[in-house]
């Protein structure tokens, strides 16, 4: 049985985390990657591979055209910044590639609309990475829902504890770029506290409220 060919549009952060689990799958193998730069690609590979596996690090590109050219995948990782989700992820559907897009999907609900409707034409698989539906504790909330365990489903709360305030104010990058991030917290782990809302409860979403508060930081407006 032949491999699956990926390739990564996006070498930063979260990536290390698919590249470690597929350079392990004896069914894939990871056959190039794209960034804005070489040295962001090799510096993934350098920690995907350890010394003296030097010889199975793929390629490095910084342009994804010339990498699908060079490459020919059959499936693509995506993880850039969020509001380049939608150009990655359909030129990688018009080059007939399965697609994992890290969360969120899109920051615009047209761009939303209008991936789905690329995903039938093209025909191939797209998934989001969400792990909620993967964790054992989601999938006793929802069976506890579902069957009404506890009772009739009065509320729900998300509590998300994390120093991403601090941590991003510090570091900077693409996150406190609302060009690149879309936005805010919501947009970045957020993402995954509104995605076990609805996939726990099993419904969609009828009615939203929020604010938003920058905290002094030096995110841009």
């Amino acid at each position: 049985m032949s491999k699956l060919r990926i390739v990564f549009v996006g070498t930063g952060g979260i990536a290390l985390r698919h590249s470690n689990f597929l350079k392990d799958c004896p069914d894939a193998e990871i056959v190039g990657g794209c960034d804005v730069s070489e040295e962001n690609v090799k510096g993934l590979w350098d920690r995907t591979w350890v010394d003296g596996e030097a010889s199975a690090r793929p390629p490095a590109f910084t342009d994804i055209g010339r990498m699908f050219d060079q490459t020919n995948p059959e499936a693509v990782v995506i993880c850039t910044p969020h509001t380049l989700h939608y150009e990655h992820c359909v030129q990688a559907l018009e080059r007939g590639c399965h697609v994992l897009v890290e969360k969120p999907m899109v920051t615009r609900a047209e761009d939303a609309y209008a991936l789905r409707k690329a995903v039938k034409e093209a025909g191939t698989t797209f998934v989001i990475g969400f792990n909620t539906p993967c964790s054992a504790e989601f999938a006793y909330i929802r069976g506890a829902i579902r069957d009404k365990t506890l009772g009739d489903l009065q509320q729900v709360c998300g509590f998300l504890a994390q120093p991403w305030l601090r941590i991003l104010d510090r570091l900077g990058g693409w996150r406190l770029n609302p060009e690149l991030s879309g936005g805010g917290q919501a947009y970045d782990s957020g993402a995954h506290i509104l995605n076990s809302l609805c996939w726990s409860v099993e419904s969609d979403v009828a009615k939203v409220q929020a604010f938003a508060d920058k905290r002094s930081t030096s995110i841009q407006t």
